[in-house]
């Protein structure tokens, strides 16, 4: 049976350390990572701000797993956290970690895709696992002519 969805509010201006923020920022991925079930509106803080200081959101609508829901409660409750501030920071860090990775799985299947020069991955790792040995290959040369 689904939660009732609850909005919470989010606020970025919060004193806590670089090295809280971390360990706090793992837990709320670890969290983020099994939402499903229930719904939980947040109100998404961005840093941005308009000309009177006030930090601009959007809402959102999260579903969370009965038990996640209760786990969340209960971290909120032991870092003195709203559930909308974990959840929030939890999803900042899933979208800078994984805009970047996708950013650059993106540009690599671009540099593969090209004219650029390239060494197939067979002949890298053909050529590494040949170092320290009495038979160690030469490096590969690039197979595709740069314009």
């Amino acid at each position: 049976m689904p939660c009732v969805g609850t909005v919470y509010s989010l606020s970025p201006y919060t004193s806590q350390s670089p090295v809280d923020k971390r360990v706090r920022i793992k837990t709320y991925f670890s969290v983020l990572a099994k939402l499903s079930v229930c719904y939980l509106v947040l109100d998404c803080a961005h840093m941005a701000s308009d000309d009177s200081g006030i930090a601009k959101s959007t809402t959102m609508t999260v579903r969370l797993k009965p038990e996640i829901s209760k786990k969340l409660d209960a971290l909120a409750r032991n870092t003195q956290r709203s559930k909308s501030y974990l959840a929030g920071e939890a999803i900042t860090s899933f979208v800078d970690v994984n805009t970047w990775q996708v950013t650059r799985i993106k540009q690599a299947l671009d540099d593969a895709h090209s004219d650029a020069p390239g060494i197939p991955h067979r002949q890298v790792v053909e050529w590494m696992n040949s170092w320290g040995t009495n038979h160690e290959l030469p490096r590969p040369a690039p197979k595709k002519k740069s314009r």
